[in-house]
Parts: structure tokens; C-alpha cells; sequence
């Protein structure tokens, strides 16, 4: 259960990061337009 609930919270983990990067990605890419 604990194995589990580690690798529920480590797909969390990278989906928001991915997200963050993209929006930090986007950002950057306003800027230099």
C-alpha cells in the first residue's frame, strides 16, 4: 500500500512539474517574442 501510494505521488509530482516547466517554457518564449 505504501509502494502505492509513493508511485500515485510521484505521477503527481511529474505531472505538475511538467506542467510548471511548459508554463515557465511559455512564458519565456512571450518574452523573447
Amino acid at each position: 500500500m505504501f509502494f502505492f501510494l509513493a508511485y500515485v505521488a510521484s505521477c503527481f509530482f511529474n505531472l505538475t512539474h511538467r506542467i510548471c516547466a511548459l508554463r515557465y517554457n511559455y512564458f519565456v518564449f512571450l518574452r523573447i517574442d
